[in-house]
């Protein structure tokens, strides 16, 4: 009688189907008194869990995201560091070069 009473109020048979509620059907059966409370027979195929293991994963991901972001990050900062450590030996060969050759040319 309820579910007679659902169809009708739907629309009928071919009408205003409900999509996405398949894990309500196990609601439909004698001495149910509401049709829209979630299936309490397995909590694995509900919406509301599905959506919670996604958003997990989701956070997850997130959380990978910015740890490979901060290890690049610090890598970053490391090469830059050796660039500009290389960089200040090369300015301090470059002037005892040119110390060298100086004293060269003024003892030619």
């Amino acid at each position: 009688m309820k579910l007679q009473c659902w169809k009708d109020a739907a629309g009928g048979k071919t009408r205003g189907r409900c999509y996405g509620t398949e894990d309500l059907a196990s609601n439909i059966r004698r001495g149910v008194s509401c049709l829209t409370q979630e299936t309490l027979l397995d909590p694995h195929t509900s919406h509301a869990h599905q959506h919670s293991a996604e958003a997990k994963a989701l956070r997850q991901q997130v959380q990978q995201a910015i740890e490979r972001a901060d290890v690049a990050t610090t890598g970053l900062v490391e090469a830059n560091q050796r660039y500009a450590l290389l960089e200040e030996q090369m300015q301090l060969m470059q002037e005892q070069l040119q110390m060298v050759l100086d004293r060269r040319s003024r003892g030619s």
